[in-house]
């Protein structure tokens, strides 16, 4: 059996106002305004972006501006001018994102309006007319008895899309078919997911902070500026390059939350998330004189208080501290050379100063966990690590994971069953059956494809015939 099948495309009436919202309800708008966002945010990921700072501080500004027409000194001043070094805050860039949030509310209508439709007011029997105009259509005749062919047809339906609907007048049936409810609900779950992770990155950037990198050895604690909270550092250990901190977060004094810190893995508590970016190698220095009595030293630090033992962080190689023994008026000073590993640990190049003398009383070496005698007294450095921590809030965070997980959940639907739909109108005609197809789909679309050649099997008898028209 043969069928051939004709594209008609009837014109439309439209007002202006149909054609507004047609145009900035587009998909096709929503594409390129998408892609649009994504070039712009790779343009924010190559060229360094103007600090938050440098936005109310007058000299931080002048400096960065410094900065940019050493760095590019011919096209520093056209890059600024389009704000390619200030994506975020650029006229350009917030236009293009109210736009697609304008573009998506408006399709966030229309498939709310296609849901309620497809349940509740979607035509099921459609004019003569609707058969031959617009989109595909196809119309078969059979010599099956009516009730046979309509049996069939419905099946056909069934099989091919789902959810077959269908009305009756005088041995005519009408059906309405669609692919389901799941490629509607996923195109809303997208739109929805893409609205929040705007909105969650509008929340973040207007509200979330976080603080400089907090050094703190085993013991220590230091309050979160601006926040109730005090962290405090536990225990620290250091293996195979990574570390593990055990970390709590105090508020008014009680716990309000304890975990362990890595590289990879945050604390979370009080609206805060506590990561660890780095550590690095601190020593405790202890000294007693050749009777095993305690010395007092005192180091260089804020607020530091004379005390048996001296707390002293290191960072990179070459960074060096100082501490007073104040019994011998003298200054010892340690510079990191090496901070070591699981099988050695950091050494020290060590210099004492007596009083106003600057020249040594002692210059020798030190390696952590081993003592020196300087001026016949005793001094031990036990090696420990201090953890670096960042606090940091962002009240938007929530919202832009929901985001995520709406918009990857409503693509997966979306490509897992694509939205289609047909009609189909079976009629008694001069002792045979005419069967009539139209779908929403075009041409290229496979489903359509699919279902009429489903509904040629099912009809299919010695005695059926081609009625070709569009």
């Amino acid at each position: 059996m043969a069928t051939a099948t004709e594209y008609t495309t009837g014109p439309r009436q439209r007002d202006v106002l149909d054609a507004l919202w047609r145009l900035f309800s587009s998909p096709y708008l929503t594409l390129a305004l998408a892609v649009a966002v994504a070039l712009a945010l790779l343009v924010a990921a190559a060229l360094p972006q103007q600090p938050e700072a440098a936005h109310s501080d007058a000299v931080l500004r002048s400096q960065w501006l410094a900065l940019v027409h050493r760095r590019y000194p011919t096209t520093g001043e056209t890059l600024l001018a389009v704000g390619a070094l200030n994506v975020f805050h650029a006229l350009w860039f917030r236009l293009l994102i109210a736009l697609l949030v304008f573009n998506l509310c408006l399709g966030l209508i229309n498939l709310a309006e296609t849901v309620w439709q497809s349940r509740h007011s979607l035509a099921v029997r459609r004019p003569e007319s609707f058969f031959a105009e617009e989109n595909s259509t196809v119309s078969l005749t059979t010599s099956l008895p009516w009730d046979e062919a309509l049996g069939r047809t419905r099946r056909a339906l069934a099989a091919t899309l789902a959810r077959p609907r269908e009305e009756h007048a005088q041995e005519v049936a009408y059906f309405h078919a669609d692919s389901g409810p799941w490629p509607l609900w996923g195109a809303l779950a997208l739109h929805v997911g893409v609205l929040l992770l705007i909105a969650g990155g509008l929340v973040s950037g207007r509200f979330a902070w976080q603080t400089e990198a907090i050094r703190l050895g085993v013991g220590q604690q230091a309050a979160v500026h601006g926040t109730r909270y005090v962290l405090r550092l536990d225990d620290m250990a250091v293996e195979d390059g990574d570390f593990r901190a055990g970390v709590v977060l105090l508020e008014g004094g009680e716990e309000a939350r304890r975990g362990v810190i890595t590289a990879w893995r945050p604390l979370r508590g009080g609206g805060l998330t506590v990561r660890g970016v780095g550590y690095g190698p601190a020593v405790v220095v202890r000294a007693t004189d050749n009777t095993g009595q305690p010395l007092m030293l005192q180091s260089f630090v804020e607020e530091a208080e004379p005390s048996r033992s001296v707390y002293l962080s290191f960072g990179a190689p070459g960074e060096e501290r100082h501490f007073a023994v104040l019994e011998r008026g003298l200054v010892v000073r340690l510079v990191l050379i090496a901070r070591g590993d699981a099988d050695a640990g950091p050494s020290f190049h060590v210099q004492a100063y007596q009083g106003n003398s600057v020249e040594p009383v002692f210059d020798g070496t030190l390696v952590a966990s081993d003592q020196v005698e300087i001026a016949g007294d005793y001094y031990l450095v036990d090696v420990e690590h201090y953890a670096l921590l960042q606090a940091r809030h962002d009240p938007g965070q929530g919202i832009v994971i929901l985001g995520l997980l709406l918009a990857c959940g409503g693509m997966m639907l979306m490509m897992w069953k694509p939205r289609a739909q047909a009609w189909a109108l079976v009629a008694a005609e001069g002792g045979g059956v005419t069967v009539k197809v139209r779908g929403a789909a075009k041409e290229r679309d496979q489903r359509f494809v699919c279902l009429i050649a489903e509904v040629e099997r099912v009809l299919a008898t010695p005695e059926t015939k081609d009625d070709r028209r569009g």
